[in-house]
């Protein structure tokens, strides 16, 4: 859960733009912005480590602990990569009222088998990502659902997975989130005429 009340540690930095982005990506650091709640956008550095830790572990609300003094609840809004050289280049947080309902993006895994892959269907997963609205100490850091009843054509849909107390789903709930087809075969005709094509 979210209240596990992991710290990350931030230095506030007067000097923004390029050049001191990339010096402190070079010294293992990350750029970061904090906003919300109606107050000026606070420029801080993170360190690239515990972020790590957050960005692994799949966190979502953290305390930022800014210059070793203040601390800030927040929200991981988005995150930009570097795919290539794997390395996160920037990160935003939305600064949050422990009591005060948010709406934030959570990952959702399935879990178990689907009797329908037994039979030879497909799992196919539409969504991987549901956005939910609660308070941030009950905002689910991952949505684990039980896919292992799906037969052959069945789907599980948004309103049909079990929230935690609290956790309503924001949105439109008749999305399709797993869904067990047939598997894409082709008909022996279409393949005798590829051959003839090829030939």
């Amino acid at each position: 859960m979210s209240n596990q009340n992991f710290v990350l540690n931030a230095v506030s930095r007067e000097k923004t733009g390029t050049i001191p982005s990339r010096q402190a990506r070079r010294s293992g650091k990350i750029p970061a912005v904090i906003y919300g709640h109606g107050a000026e956008v606070r420029h801080v550095i993170i360190d690239r480590k515990e972020w790590h830790t957050v960005s692994k572990n799949e966190i979502h609300i953290v305390t930022i602990k800014i210059d070793g003094q203040e601390d800030v609840n927040a929200l991981v809004k988005d995150s930009d990569y570097d795919y290539l050289k794997g390395i996160p280049l920037h990160v935003d947080f939305q600064s949050v009222n422990m009591d005060e309902k948010i709406t934030a993006t959570i990952p959702v895994h399935g879990k178990g088998t689907p009797i329908g892959i037994t039979k030879g269907g497909v799992l196919e997963q539409a969504l991987h990502e549901i956005e939910l609205r609660c308070t941030p100490t009950t905002l689910p850091e991952v949505l684990e659902v039980n896919i292992s009843e799906l037969d052959m054509n069945d789907f599980i849909h948004i309103k049909d997975i079990e929230l935690p107390e609290g956790v309503e789903a924001a949105g439109d709930t008749s999305l399709a989130v797993f869904h067990v087809g047939e598997p894409n075969v082709a008909a022996p005709e279409e393949e005798e005429e590829e051959e003839e094509i090829s030939e």
